[in-house]
């Protein structure tokens, strides 16, 4: 287990250059290797030398970085403050000064100089000279964000909502830049006990207002991700309201709160995002220039503004007038409302989704059988004897989860062991580990397609294992491997996985040691539940038969996905629709888990037209991996740079990229594209496949 005190982040003398070092986060499995011109011997300097916040720095000296991909790179100078920004494609000088160098990187990488500076983009990396060699300090940190405490209630009401009042401890800013998501940490545990017992420094940051709502779990699940971002406290009261000074707000909408806590967090999160410009992060945004046209508001006075006088110029806002700018929100979790469900609370509030109460009605078996797929290959033949459930669909959210008892139809299935163990997720500075296992020589298509796949990223390092007709006994010890993922390619029914000497049960294994997995078998929903509670995080199982050239299909498009970047939910998300057994299949656990780092910034899926001579562009940032608030710029070819940036989550408005610079836009990653419906990859595709 992973030690919460320890540095989020590494850097060291790299092994795979000549000159350089690495920059890894052991824990988010994210690497970036730096070259340098000359040999260098990092030093280890004190972290506040960054204006910035850092978790390790080094010193070293040399007279030019090259970045292993083109970077979009912001520039500050040495108090912090964004002087200018260098897009895809272009170059920028600067005089000799002091600066802060950051490339917009998922890994938070940080440079700091006194020199003259020259940023330009060279045969797909991004070199960052300086005048002569100069020492140079790199500082980093991670995005990870373990619990720092532990809260114990006892199943009182009033106790749920004393732990919900302690998540906003949590944030790093009661400011705008709180929309970022490295601005939020994660909030504190929850755990039953006899008594409550809350740790010390927990109390809420915002003292200028708070929330009251009637004791029940269902109104106090509500409102747990409003409470943990505006950092408030939660109060008994008769009604669902805000409370601060000149604010008295009632949150629910047409008589459901689950509703009004939707709407008033988007609201509040859109309007810090607009608001957020005028600080650390001065950027052309897109919501912000349309939120302009239609509201008049004093954005640099609000910036500085007190919070609770800035929220109360937020609620002000008519929701009806900005509806459409908010944000497609990355999860609504059905949640059922019991004691039970509570230690799943703060996990789902770190992701900050929308939590909606409900029991929903089982759905009968003979239902779901009836709506199995029937094929002449099948990956498994008993049914098995899962109670299911059917949660009501939203209309808002990219990704849904259920958190409670049943096999859950149409979402994914969220389990607190899934979290606990994402947290206590051992550090890995080496390879990326993964095992693919056959138990079928009938299925070795399937087999010899992911192969392929995985590991084909040659900017990181891969170790990709391949395995036949295992027995009982190797299959165990497969299972038990520390492996970053797993694909199971087979038969699976109620006795367990078949091997060639009989059927192993995942019930009978000590330990799962993969982080995640693919059961790409007929009903391997149990055996995949069984893993997550021997210590796996997440994985995606079927809940149905299904027919194997459609389990092909899907477990080549989610192979693929996966080497992308894509985590485990939006990957499945994207490959369902290769196939008519799409639904079939389910995420359960931590679905939010990548097993290998993206090109660059955030997956995201393209869907391309021909327009005469132009090319429109879709573009589905599905949930931005890092959460909500992150920020998407495309670079849509040729020398003159869109710079304008988008919040990314969820779909960018359309593109019109010229005929002259689409075939750069098209290979500057590889990524999936949907084309007349169906699923191809950049790096498969010309200019003529249009």
């Amino acid at each position: 287990m992973a030690d919460p005190h320890s540095p989020g982040t590494l850097i060291t003398p790299s092994f795979g250059v000549d000159h350089g070092l690495d920059v890894v986060d052991p824990i988010e499995r994210l690497r970036r290797t730096i070259r340098t011109a000359e040999p260098i011997s990092p030093e280890t300097i004190d972290d506040d030398v960054f204006s910035l916040p850092v978790e390790s720095a080094v010193q070293i000296e040399t007279s030019r970085l090259t970045l292993p991909l083109e970077s979009q790179v912001y520039v500050r100078d040495g108090d912090g403050r964004m002087i200018d920004e260098v897009q895809l494609g272009s170059a920028r000088s600067f005089p000799e000064d002091t600066y802060c160098i950051e490339p917009t990187w998922i890994l938070k990488v940080y440079f700091r100089v006194e020199s003259g500076v020259e940023i330009r983009q060279k045969g797909n990396t991004t070199e960052i000279e300086f005048d002569d060699v100069v020492p140079v300090e790199i500082g980093s940190c991670s995005t990870h964000e373990r619990p720092a405490s532990t809260v114990t209630i006892t199943e009182e009401p009033t106790d749920v909502l004393a732990a919900i009042s302690t998540f906003g401890s949590a944030l790093k800013t009661l400011s705008p830049e709180r929309s970022f998501p490295t601005h939020r940490g994660h909030p504190p545990t929850i755990e039953l006990g006899e008594e409550r017992t809350i740790p010390d420094g927990l109390a809420p940051p915002a003292d200028d207002l708070h929330l009251e709502v009637p004791a029940t779990l269902s109104d106090a699940f509500a409102v747990a991700p409003l409470a943990y971002y505006l950092g408030a406290g939660v109060r008994e009261g008769p009604v669902a309201r805000i409370v601060g000074e000149s604010i008295d707000y009632p949150l629910a909408h047409r008589g459901s709160l689950e509703d009004g806590v939707e709407r008033t967090l988007g609201k509040l999160f859109l309007l810090d995002c607009v608001t957020r410009t005028e600080g650390i992060y001065q950027l052309d945004l897109h919501e912000r220039e349309l939120f302009e046209e239609r509201i008049d508001l004093p954005l640099a006075e609000l910036y500085d503004a007190p919070h609770a006088e800035r929220v109360g110029t937020y609620l002000d806002v008519s929701y009806d007038e900005i509806a459409d700018l908010i944000p497609d929100w990355k999860q609504v979790a059905h949640v059922d409302p019991s004691m039970e469900s509570v230690e799943a609370l703060p996990y789902l509030v770190d992701d900050l989704s929308i939590v909606k109460t409900e029991d929903p009605e089982p759905v009968p078996i003979e239902e779901v059988e009836n709506g199995g797929m029937q094929g002449r290959l099948m990956r498994g033949e008993i049914a098995t004897e899962t109670s299911f459930v059917h949660p009501a669909q939203s209309e808002t959210a990219i990704e849904e989860t259920w958190v409670g008892d049943g096999t859950p139809l149409g979402v994914s299935k969220a389990l607190p062991e899934a979290f606990e163990n994402r947290v206590g997720r051992s550090t890995s500075t080496g390879t990326i580990d993964i095992s693919v296992i056959c138990n079928d020589p009938e299925m070795a298509e399937e087999e010899d397609i992911v192969d392929d796949t995985y590991g084909s990223r040659s900017e990181l390092p891969f170790d990709v294992t391949v395995k036949t007709d295992t027995t009982k006994e190797e299959l165990a010890d497969l299972l038990a491997e520390d492996r970053d993922f797993l694909h199971y390619i087979g038969h699976i029914d109620d006795d367990g996985f078949r091997c060639s000497d009989g059927r192993l049960d995942a019930t009978t294994i000590d330990e799962a040691g993969m982080d995640a997995f693919f059961l790409n078998a007929c009903q391997s929903y149990e055996q995949g539940m069984e893993l997550v509670r021997k210590g796996a995080i997440g994985g995606i199982v079927t809940v149905r038969d299904v027919a194997n050239m459609g389990a092909v299909r899907i477990g080549q498009a989610v192979a693929r996905l996966l080497n992308c970047g894509f985590p485990l939910r939006p990957a499945l998300n994207v490959a369902r629709d290769e196939s008519v057994i799409g639904s079939h299949y389910i995420v359960i656990g931590d679905g939010g888990l990548s097993i290998v780092q993206p090109e660059s910034g955030t997956p995201h899926l393209l869907e391309v037209k021909k327009s005469g001579s132009d090319y429109l562009i879709d573009i589905d940032m599905f949930g931005a991996q890092a959460g909500m608030g992150g920020l998407f710029c495309p670079h849509l070819g040729g020398t003159e740079e869109q710079t304008q940036y988008y919040l990314a989550s969820g779909a960018v408005p359309e593109f019109i990229v010229p005929a002259a610079n689409f075939e750069e836009f098209l290979h500057r990653e590889d990524g999936p594209v949907r084309k007349n419906g169906f699923l191809s990859w950049t790096n498969d595709l010309t200019t003529n496949d249009f």
